[in-house]
């Protein structure tokens, strides 16, 4: 089902979604925090639903590979009917499996089965109605012109033209200083391609979040909703050292209007720490007038 035309979203599409990444309302299975729900991601649809979100992020990560239903299209009208019948959607699409890639023929994966992987996740996402995909940059493009960051670009290619029929962004998910972020989207110089922020990540690297997101401006198609302290872990929302009012201040501002996704902590009791992470995030918005 083609969602979108050439950036136009659908008409029922709220602005602003706050969603969560998939995985974070039940126990992992693995003991592991990012992890793909097999047996369960039919159920965190009416879960997330209940507790008030408005979107789940779709996660593709290496561990589950092709268990993951997103990678088979006879899964996908499974997939529209409990977003229509709980009212979600899916705002965005993160391929974690990028992390383990390393864009190398070393991790077994080589770029050329990376780089259509990527593409094909772009048009699942555009089938479903996916505003943007995330691609972790965090390792492979952290030296500017290094051999990994040529590597990243050169697989991005064939995904960011699927991005462009779809409507979708590409957005990086990186940890440089906003400017470096901005050169690097520059430097990919593709319509589709931008920057997924991650509040607690930058609040880690003592970056000053306001200023960051006013560089960025209209390269933002993402935001990850996360608390740490500055060097230290993620933790629940209102406890590390993230300004969010600062910025949710600077979001208002330039005007974004992509997707709020919480990747917090799951804790021992994951539905009563997500509903109280959802409530700290929609009194943060009110107080800034963004909701």
């Amino acid at each position: 089902m083609d969602y979108q035309e050439k950036g136009i979203l659908k008409p029922s599409m709220k602005l602003n979604p706050i969603g969560i990444l998939q995985g974070r309302l039940i126990p992992s299975p693995s003991g592991k925090l990012q992890v793909f729900p097999v047996d369960r991601w039919e159920e965190e649809f009416s879960l997330a639903s209940t507790l008030g979100f408005q979107g789940i992020e779709w996660l593709l990560e290496a561990e589950t590979g092709d268990q993951n239903p997103l990678w088979q299209k006879e899964s996908w009208p499974r997939i529209e009917d409990l977003m229509k019948n709980q009212g979600m959607e899916i705002p965005s699409v993160c391929a974690d499996y990028v992390q383990s890639s390393h864009l190398s023929s070393q991790s077994g994966i080589t770029p050329q089965r990376w780089a259509g992987r990527l593409a094909s996740a772009v048009e699942a996402a555009g089938n479903l109605g996916a505003r943007c995909v995330l691609v972790p940059a965090m390792e492979q493009a952290l030296q500017p012109r290094s051999k990994a960051q040529e590597a990243l670009i050169r697989g991005l290619a064939p995904a960011l033209d699927r991005a462009l029929q779809w409507g979708v962004k590409v957005g990086l998910e990186m940890e440089w200083p906003a400017e470096e972020q901005a050169g690097l989207v520059e430097q990919i110089g593709h319509p589709a391609a931008g920057v997924y922020y991650d509040l607690g990540n930058a609040t880690s690297r003592g970056f000053q979040l306001g200023r960051d997101i006013r560089l960025l401006g209209g390269t933002l198609v993402g935001v990850h909703v996360k608390d740490r302290k500055i060097h230290g872990p993620s933790v629940p929302l209102g406890q590390g050292d993230t300004d969010f009012t600062a910025a949710f201040q600077a979001l208002q501002e330039i005007e974004y209007e992509g997707p709020f996704i919480l990747e917090t902590p799951r804790g021992t009791d994951p539905l009563s720490a997500a509903r109280e992470n959802l409530a700290f995030v929609r009194q943060a918005l009110n107080a800034t007038g963004i909701q």
